[in-house]
């Protein structure tokens, strides 16, 4: 996390007390971190409805830890734009975003296909604008030393995403998964079970 780990793992201690009874199921992975940290520990406080020192500490100082911050002509817009709700320091240094002082000077060319452009090349996104909420890149990454829970999932899923990026098609991914069908839409970015 680049947030802190006592903050972001208080907010899902609080998203899990209030949807208790709805979820059957949620698998925390979080490499690097031993059971028990303070990640983890904060979830527990927070389902517990306990407000913690080390949690008000990190609420009072809010700065994140130190980072490599991108000048600001480097940096590349949030694919979120305007309607980015992230408002920690170390996002704002890093992506510029509609209505910042310094978004002008940050401005790619734009795409002459405009907000019919089916190019979703990393490299495409990095170099030219699209009209905001018209383009979108698919982020699907997995570091080393994670388990897919379901191998196949995983690998549907980047056959089929790869697929889409080269021709267009799928736009409709159904990816088996333990007793469902996870459908992820290209197109729109989400994905939903059948």
């Amino acid at each position: 996390f680049r947030n802190s780990p006592v903050v972001v793992g208080a907010m899902l201690g609080e998203v899990l007390r209030e949807g208790a009874g709805q979820i059957t199921e949620v698998l925390v992975v979080h490499p690097g971190t031993a059971p028990g940290g303070s990640f983890f520990q904060a979830v527990k406080a927070s389902l517990a409805g306990v407000m913690t020192d080390e949690l008000k500490q990190a609420l009072a100082d809010p700065t994140p830890s130190p980072q490599a911050v991108v000048p600001a002509a480097a940096r590349t817009g949030c694919k979120y734009g305007s309607t980015c709700y992230r408002r920690d320091p170390a996002h704002r240094a890093n992506f510029w975003h509609p209505g910042d002082p310094e978004a002008v000077t940050c401005r790619k060319e734009p795409c002459k296909y405009g907000a019919s452009c089916k190019n979703k090349n990393r490299s495409h996104a990095g170099r030219f604008s699209h009209p905001e909420g018209t383009y979108s890149i698919w982020e699907y990454s997995v570091q080393t030393g994670w388990e897919a829970f379901e191998s196949q999932a995983q690998i549907i899923t980047e056959a089929s995403w790869r697929s889409f990026q080269e021709g267009g098609t799928p736009t409709l991914a159904k990816v088996p998964c333990r007793d469902n069908i996870l459908l992820i839409d290209f197109e729109t970015m989400t994905q939903r079970m059948e």
